[in-house]
């Protein structure tokens, strides 16, 4: 899903591609890159097909035909990678400006992995700082931001890591949530 948002770089092979037994289900979405409430996507199931389905059938008898036929006009038209172009565009400048806020706002220590494909930022913290504690003060403040530990099996693991969205317009707003985050993070590290 991802994959389309993959900047400037050419999108990445799905891992069907590498494939050679059959084994790889693949599937995607528009969601993320077209229509987020269309929930629309394919599944190419290869050997699986019947098994897929099946399962399908158990859970929707029927898709959103309409929806299904205007992804397809907006797929076959060309329009589709106009959208891309000026999304990607206007999620790399989000990024961008995020980033910045991070680095002049966040305490030293701190370091930033833009993405390359997507719009998720990982923020490493200095190892004291615990991102489940800037989640909750955060929260307080009315900001959110999602804590490493939600993302990894071990409760030790990510402990210091934040994931920001940059698909956000830079809003001053944003940028000010991002400013008080590093501010949180800075009263942490001091031991507050």
């Amino acid at each position: 899903m991802y994959g389309d948002l993959a900047g400037d770089a050419q999108r990445p092979p799905a891992c069907k591609a590498f494939d050679r037994c059959g084994n790889v289900i693949y599937c995607s979405s528009l969601s993320k890159t077209l229509a987020p409430g269309w929930r629309i996507g394919w599944i190419a199931a290869g050997r699986y097909h019947s098994t897929v389905l099946q399962a399908r059938m158990a859970g929707e008898w029927a898709g959103a035909p309409l929806i299904e036929a205007a992804a397809n006009e907006i797929l076959a038209s060309g329009d589709y990678d106009r959208h891309l172009r000026h999304l990607k565009l206007h999620i790399a400048q989000g990024i961008q400006a995020i980033i910045a806020k991070v680095e002049t706002s966040f305490p030293p220590g701190t370091r930033v992995a833009a993405p390359e494909a997507g719009f998720l930022i990982w923020v490493t913290l200095p190892s004291q700082i615990d991102a489940l504690e800037v989640h909750r003060r955060a929260l307080a403040l009315g900001i959110g931001v999602s804590p490493g530990p939600l993302f990894s099996p071990g409760a030790a693991e990510l402990k210091n890591f934040l994931r920001l969205n940059g698909a956000n317009e830079p809003t001053r707003h944003l940028l000010n949530a991002v400013e008080q985050l590093g501010l949180l993070c800075h009263e942490l590290a001091a031991g507050h």
